[in-house]
């Protein structure tokens, strides 16, 4: 039985029919439904498989440890509907994915460790929990426009992945999504794209820079927790974010900056980010949303006492509270040099990110 043919129109259910079957070749034909369970598990011959469109497949481990086959090729319009479906099939190589695929069903492709580049194409939609996981060989991912991302554990422990690009009106949904990517350093994301689940991005230690563009909403928790090589987070303009902790531990940030009608509906957004006494934070106009709360650290605070004869401007009154400084007043020096009251500045930060003397922002 080495090579074997698949008519036109054929439904296969018999469960492990030609499951451990030394089969080198399959072709299909038409519209082949394929609804038993491990048809061709442990297939230690098969090397290549080329599934065409219209092809059904909707049982269980239907190619699950076949562990030669190196190429698989899905053409467009395929439906799969069954998890474990090539599980551990671990000589895979090659792994092609035709536009507008349904993949429903856990861990489809997990362990498939001989993947390095994968590539989903515009309109696929994946559902089911760990679809990829622990592809330890997997180094890019490039993921296209309008594509439907479901479940838990998508790309977990895939601990070799170093860059990830995520297309226009792409939906990404499910916890622990991307977490624990050890070797991740570049995360390029589209505008429109909205991600729901919590930890997504959890301990991905050597991403140093977030870029969040125009039009996105997050809403869930813990998006990139502990990843504490991030130094650099800019978010777009008409941003969402509906999740507690966004970026909850990311200790070792040095530059935010937030565009115009920034929305911020979960509290602790930037919990424990500010702990550099340096940080740069810049936020456009339109804020909403709870106060970002700026720990007395980060900024130059001083007795007036200490300061008054160094200062550019010689100030004696806090231009917020009108209240005199003594040398005992706690001031906050801005970054253009007018001097505020730190019980003032606390209040005016949160409602105002501009000096109200000169207007630069603070």
């Amino acid at each position: 039985m080495a090579n074997i043919s698949i008519e036109n129109y054929t439904r296969l259910e018999k469960s492990y029919d030609m499951s451990e079957k030394e089969i080198e070749t399959i072709k299909f034909g038409n519209l082949v439904e394929i609804s038993g369970n491990y048809i061709f598990s442990r297939c230690r011959l098969l090397k290549e498989v080329e599934i065409p469109e219209g092809t059904i497949l909707s049982g269980y481990g239907t190619f699950s440890t076949s562990y030669e086959l190196e190429n698989l090729k899905i053409g467009n319009n395929i439906s799969f509907d069954g998890g474990y479906l090539f599980y551990e099939c671990t000589n895979l190589k090659s792994l092609t994915l035709g536009y507008s695929t349904t993949i429903k069903g856990n861990y489809a492709f997990s362990r498939c460790h001989q993947i390095k580049e994968l590539e989903i194409p515009s309109e696929t939609n994946i559902s089911g929990h760990g679809v990829f996981y622990n592809l330890n060989g997997l180094q890019n991912l490039n993921i296209g426009e309008n594509v439907n991302l479901s479940g838990n554990y998508l790309f977990q422990e895939c601990s070799n992945l170093t860059s990830i690009v995520i297309g226009n009106s792409t939906i990404i949904s499910g916890n622990v999504s991307f977490s624990n990517l050890n070797m991740l350093q570049n995360i390029q994301f589209s505008p429109n794209t909205s991600f729901a689940g919590d930890n997504l991005f959890v301990k991905c230690e050597k991403i140093k820079e977030v870029f969040i563009p125009d039009d996105c909403t997050i809403s869930g928790d813990f998006f990139f927790k502990d990843c504490l090589g991030l130094e650099r987070i800019i978010i777009g303009n008409n941003v969402i974010i509906l999740g507690k902790y966004c970026f909850k531990g990311c200790s070792g940030i040095k530059s935010i900056t937030i565009g115009d009608n920034f929305t911020m509906s979960g509290q602790n957004f930037l919990e424990n980010c500010l702990t550099n006494q340096n940080v740069e934070l810049v936020i456009g106009h339109n804020y909403v949303g709870y106060p970002i709360y700026v720990p007395q650290q980060i900024f130059n605070v001083k007795k007036f006492g200490d300061i008054k004869d160094t200062l550019n401007f010689k100030e004696n009154k806090c231009m917020i509270s009108l209240e005199e400084f003594t040398d005992d007043t706690e001031v906050v020096i801005l970054q253009c040099g007018h001097v505020l009251s730190f019980v003032s500045f606390n209040q005016w930060i949160k409602i105002q990110k501009n000096c109200p003397l000169c207007r630069q922002r603070i």
